[in-house]
């Protein structure tokens, strides 16, 4: 299979939401996967990207790939506090 997008980067900007996870006791890291996504496309146009904030998980883009069920809690609620605070208009 051919690929033609390049992978994933992190701006200046990156972790801004961390805060939140730090506020719901979520630790908040990064690291490279080696994937790519549709947000590295949008992401070229210059306009922020909020992404890989989903489930957490293991062995990714393979068949061994896994979901830590509760993670989807964890998730749901940094991505609501995150959404709150962006429709406030606060830092984050």
């Amino acid at each position: 299979m051919r690929r033609n997008r390049k992978a994933a980067f992190l701006a200046g900007t990156g972790f801004r939401f961390a805060g939140s996870g730090e506020d719901l006791g979520q630790e908040i890291g990064w690291r490279d996967t080696g994937g790519v996504c549709d947000g590295n496309n949008i992401a070229a146009c210059n306009v922020p990207v909020v992404d890989t904030m989903g489930a957490r998980g293991g062995a990714i883009h393979s068949d061994k790939e896994y979901l830590i069920v509760q993670s989807l809690v964890e998730r749901a609620q940094l991505s609501t506090l995150t959404i709150l605070r962006l429709a406030n208009g606060e830092e984050l």
